[in-house]
């Protein structure tokens, strides 16, 4: 029999699956004020449901294969004990997505997918043609936006919604022609058992190798 979890625990898992990507500990805090206490996250972690890493003093929580399969056992299920009103706003909702993605041919893997900062309901958007001068400039300033400490590494999967509506094989030339300048290093995810599907989909190639990460040194 699974492990019963809190429902702060439960909630926390929920956030992690509809953000769909690796979630900094503060965000819980700052954006959705959901304070997630040390022993339920080595709770979580222990039960394999979710991944954590730390860089720069900063932890990251990201939604294991295992937590997936724990958040569709929420689907359709009661509403928790001491849950409150917001808990039992979101067990309707989540019995009402429950209740289309049943009767509809979209998975739950599909509606829950990445969106990379586009809405997925939102109007077509039509790349423009950008100078590669001016894409570099995009390149360079998205770093410097993301990156958590002077030439640290940032992954292309973060990068690349950050440059507007670009076409891909724009990207990838800028990508390829910036990994030439002295300070600039792009490489591969040492540790390839770390990598997502939206890390492999963002990936440039470079001599004939996938690489997930880039480092400008100031």
């Amino acid at each position: 029999m699974a492990e019963d979890l809190t429902f702060t625990e439960k909630s926390v898992l929920m956030i992690l699956m509809a953000e769909a990507r690796e979630v900094p500990n503060v965000t819980l805090t700052n954006q959705y004020r959901v304070k997630l206490a040390a022993p339920s996250r080595d709770k979580l972690k222990r039960l394999g449901l979710i991944s954590t890493r730390v860089e720069s003093r900063r932890m990251y929580l990201e939604l294991a294969d295992a937590g997936w399969k724990r958040c569709l056992e929420e689907f359709g299920a009661q509403v928790p004990e001491r849950a409150g009103a917001g808990g039992a706003a979101l067990y309707a909702v989540l019995g009402r997505i429950k209740t289309f993605l049943d009767a509809s041919n979209v998975s739950y893997d599909d509606f829950f997918a990445p969106t990379d900062g586009i809405e997925p309901d939102g109007p077509a958007q039509v790349a423009v043609p950008v100078t590669p001068a001016e894409l570099e400039i995009r390149i360079r300033n998205a770093y410097t936006e993301l990156v958590r400490r002077p030439g640290g590494w940032v992954s292309l999967r973060e990068l690349r919604p950050r440059l507007g509506v670009v076409d891909r094989a724009s990207v990838d030339r800028a990508l390829i022609e910036l990994s030439r300048a002295a300070e600039v290093k792009i490489v591969p995810e040492s540790n390839q058992k770390m990598l997502k599907q939206a890390d492999r989909d963002a990936a440039v190639s470079i001599g004939n190798q996938d690489r997930h990460l880039i480092a400008i040194q100031p």
